[in-house]
């Protein structure tokens, strides 16, 4: 893992909700009633890892990874942990 993400960053976010409930229940709150602090932190992690993305695109066998297979990785990668 250490070889294939050679350059890694690190981001903090605020607590999505302050509701207790609401943080019990996070999965069936919808995004838009999340903190917004919450959702710009969001937000701009996705744009710095689409950006990374773009500028230093991963390969598996040699072949470039699209967004959508890095993301299927990176959960496949989540779930083996």
């Amino acid at each position: 893992l250490l070889q294939f993400f050679s350059h890694r960053n690190c981001t903090t976010l605020v607590q999505p909700a302050i509701d207790e409930t609401q943080l019990q229940n996070l999965s069936e709150v919808p995004y838009r009633s999340l903190r917004g602090e919450f959702r710009a932190g969001v937000e701009a992690m996705r744009t710095q890892l689409v950006a990374t993305c773009h500028l230093n695109p991963k390969t598996v066998g040699g072949q470039p990874l699209g967004c959508a297979s890095f993301v299927a990785l990176m959960k496949q990668l989540v779930e083996s942990l």
